[in-house]
C-alpha cells in the first residue's frame, strides 16, 4: 500500500457496530448467550440493538446522523441498508474520507455495547465482548487501509493484568491507541495499582 501524506486527520471519528459483529466475532460459546447484543427492530421498524436480555432497543438513529441534514436526522426508523456503509465497513469509509477531503481518522466505537460488557458479572463474557469488538474493528473494518483507518482498541475492566494483556493484543493487531472506560484496576479511583498499565 502506498504511503499517503496526511494533511487532514480527524482525531475524533466514530463507527457503528456492523450488523453481523456479534454473530460473527463473538466466540461460539457466547453467541447464544441471552445478554449477547441482538439486532432487533425499533418502534418504527428501524434497526436497533438490544444490549442485554432486559434492555430496551437502542435505535441506530442519531448514531448514523453524519452526512444528513438536520431535517433528515431521526432517532428511530433508521435501517442499516439506508445508512452510509462507511459507518460499519472500512472500504466505503475510505471513499467517504476521499469525498470529504479527509486523509485519515482516529476511530472510536459506541460505548453502548462496551457498557453492557463492562457491567456484566461474568468475567469470561465481559472479556469475550471486548475482544469480539476489537477483533471486528482491527481485523475487519480497519484492514481496508490501517494507515487511514486508525482503530482504537477497547480495554476491559477486569483488573490491570487483563487490561495489559488486551492492550498488548490490540497493539499487535494494529491499534495505535486504546479507549479505557474505567481505570485498568477497575477500582473507583485511580491508584498505584494502575501504574503498570
Amino acid at each position: 500500500m502506498a504511503t499517503r501524506e496526511l494533511k487532514l486527520v480527524s482525531a475524533d471519528s466514530h463507527v457503528v457496530e456492523a450488523p453481523d459483529l456479534w454473530s460473527r466475532w463473538m466466540p461460539a460459546e457466547f453467541r447464544d448467550h441471552p445478554d449477547t447484543p441482538r439486532l432487533v427492530k425499533d418502534e418504527e421498524g428501524g434497526d436497533a440493538w438490544q444490549f442485554g436480555r432486559n434492555a430496551k432497543p437502542a435505535p441506530l438513529g442519531i448514531y448514523t446522523a453524519a452526512g444528513k441534514t438536520p431535517e433528515q436526522i431521526r432517532w428511530t426508523g433508521v435501517r442499516y441498508e439506508s445508512t452510509m456503509p462507511g459507518f460499519f465497513q472500512g472500504g466505503p469509509r475510505l471513499k467517504e474520507q476521499d469525498a470529504d477531503g479527509v486523509d485519515a481518522e482516529v476511530l472510536f466505537g459506541s460505548s453502548r455495547p462496551m457498557g453492557l460488557f463492562l457491567r456484566h458479572k461474568d468475567p469470561d463474557f465481559h472479556l469475550a465482548g471486548f475482544r469480539a469488538y476489537n477483533d471486528w474493528l482491527l481485523k475487519d473494518f480497519c484492514t481496508a487501509d490501517p494507515g487511514r483507518l486508525i482503530g482504537l482498541g477497547y480495554i476491559p475492566g477486569l483488573g490491570v493484568e487483563a487490561a495489559i494483556r488486551e492492550l498488548r493484543r490490540v497493539h499487535a493487531l494494529g491499534a495505535k491507541g486504546c479507549v479505557i472506560q474505567c481505570w485498568p484496576s477497575a477500582k473507583d479511583q485511580i491508584s498505584p495499582e494502575d501504574d503498570p498499565f
